[in-house]
């Protein structure tokens, strides 16, 4: 089911876990993610698969882009999303290319495939 969000973020759940978890994810938790990130002819910008490690940030910090942190809001521990997220909640300015990554241009829209690997206790 494709779930669109009024800011425009719509995204497709994977896989959603059934266990009841008492942890949540609010703004200022932090998280550990596995994701690959996608232009939108869907060559691969980055992924944390590559790197062997997920991605540890805090949801709502401003260490990830916007739609990656209000795309993963109210995903549970082990669930599986594809994110679409418009170049506005992107990477509004681009990313200019680099060794071994894409140039992105300003507003494009992007796709994370992302998994929620835990929430780390304090």
């Amino acid at each position: 089911m494709l779930v669109v969000f009024e800011n425009c973020i719509s995204f497709i759940d994977c896989l959603i876990t059934r266990i009841i978890l008492v942890e949540t994810n609010n703004f200022l938790s932090q998280v550990a993610a596995n994701y690959v990130a996608l232009v939108s002819n869907g060559q691969i910008l980055d992924s944390s698969l590559e790197k062997g490690v997920p991605y540890l940030f805090r949801v709502g910090s401003g260490q990830v882009i916007e739609g990656l942190d209000e795309g993963i809001l109210s995903m549970k521990t082990g669930g599986k999303r594809r994110l679409y997220i418009p170049g506005s909640l992107g990477f509004p300015k681009g990313l200019t290319s680099a060794l071994g990554r894409l140039r992105v241009a300003p507003n494009s829209p992007v796709i994370f495939d992302v998994s929620l690997e835990y929430i780390p206790r304090a």
